[in-house]
């Protein structure tokens, strides 16, 4: 691998500058959940685990565009949908959005006049994200998704997108996880 031997002196850098350090809400460790891309906008814990966590609510993030994952594309049979999905119809596809979420990803949807959430959804079209927005041409669905993961806590490309705008660990850590402190644990 090129590069290995810097990037682990990198790593061990890191490590050693960090060692016995951790983040905190109200003086105790917090979940520092992540995921790898959010496409412009973290999401609020609460709208994916139904779950308030005061330092995982929703944030722009505009710096991780440089991922492969920050926007795909899609293109199912609407037989196909409806069959995976298990509608009934086979020619036909009525698709109406009934919830999002405070980041604009799809919270629920009426699909043939079955409510399914957004989610699962997501898990059983192989969807990158509930993050989309879709269109029907002839006897396609074209689903156009943003990012990659749950979106929830600290995106992987957005904090390496800070980095390389030379923001330090902290900020970065501070814009994914809101009002946390550190704390250097005594040993």
């Amino acid at each position: 691998y090129p590069h290995a031997d810097r990037y682990l002196k990198k790593i061990t850098q890191a490590v050693n500058e960090t060692y016995g350090e951790i983040m905190v809400y109200n003086s105790k460790p917090i979940d520092a959940l992540y995921h790898s891309t959010c496409g412009g906008q973290t999401e609020s814990a609460s709208d994916v685990w139904y779950q308030e966590v005061p330092y995982l609510v929703s944030v722009k993030c505009p710096y991780c565009k440089n991922s492969r994952h920050f926007s795909s594309v899609k293109e199912f049979s609407i037989a196909d949908v409806n069959s995976i999905v298990g509608c009934a119809y086979n020619r036909q596809i009525d698709i109406e959005i009934l919830q999002k979420t405070t980041s604009g990803r799809i919270k629920e949807l009426l699909l043939n006049g079955n409510i399914i959430s957004g989610e699962k959804f997501r898990k059983l079209l192989l969807l990158p994200s509930t993050c989309w927005q879709w269109r029907i041409i002839g006897n396609k669905l074209i689903i156009n998704s943003r990012g990659y993961g749950h979106g929830v806590g600290l995106c992987q490309y957005g904090a390496n997108g800070m980095a390389k705008a030379g923001k330090g660990y902290k900020a970065i850590l501070r814009h994914y996880y809101r009002n946390i402190e550190f704390h250097k644990m005594e040993y």
